[in-house]
């Protein structure tokens, strides 16, 4: 993809994607994913992992994102380790999917967003978000490059960022990092 927005702008782009991926799921499936910060799709508590990377100089040249949707797998075709953290929409749907019909409802979602988000901006894709998060209002752990911190998610800040808010009542923003799954919660 190849994006008319500053690098700044770099963080809001994994969070739209996720929100087109969610989106697609719920058209092609029925089923509602939540969205836990920053990119995680979660189906049941188990995740669908989305990824982005960038050009790393000036404005966003281009971006690759790679978004993991397990579709057809039964909770034992997992490795037995991942077995309590992994399943697959066919194993939440009961049903085969169409994978093609993801795909197309990926496609049309992705399109759709991502043009929304260079017209529009941010808010679009951060209303949506939020209204699909399971982090926001939430305690959470949160392993971030400068520190691990612990508090309660307040809000998706409109740069993209965590709004967490600390035992001490500070309220940090933080733009990376990740919040690990719980032990009851699953990859998808």
């Amino acid at each position: 993809m190849r994006p008319s927005r500053p690098l700044a702008d770099l963080a809001q782009v994994t969070l739209v994607i996720a929100v087109a991926a969610a989106e697609a799921i719920t058209r092609s499936t029925g089923l509602a994913p939540q969205i836990k910060w920053p990119n995680d799709l979660m189906v049941a508590g188990r995740k669908h992992p989305v990824r982005t990377g960038a050009d790393p100089e000036g404005d966003l040249d281009h971006i690759i994102a790679g978004i993991g949707i397990n579709i057809a797998q039964s909770r034992t075709d997992f490795p037995p380790e991942l077995q309590a953290i992994a399943t697959s929409i066919s194993a939440e749907t009961g049903r085969k999917v169409d994978r093609f019909d993801l795909f197309a409802a990926l496609v049309e979602r992705l399109d759709h967003r991502l043009t929304e988000w260079e017209r529009l901006g941010f808010e679009p894709a951060r209303h949506a978000w939020s209204v699909r998060s399971c982090t926001l209002g939430q305690p959470v752990t949160l392993s971030a490059p400068q520190a691990p911190r612990q508090g309660i998610a307040e809000a998706l800040g409109p740069d993209g960022a965590l709004c967490l808010r600390t035992a001490d009542g500070t309220l940090h923003s933080v733009i990376f990092g990740e919040i690990p799954l719980a032990p009851t919660q699953a990859t998808l």
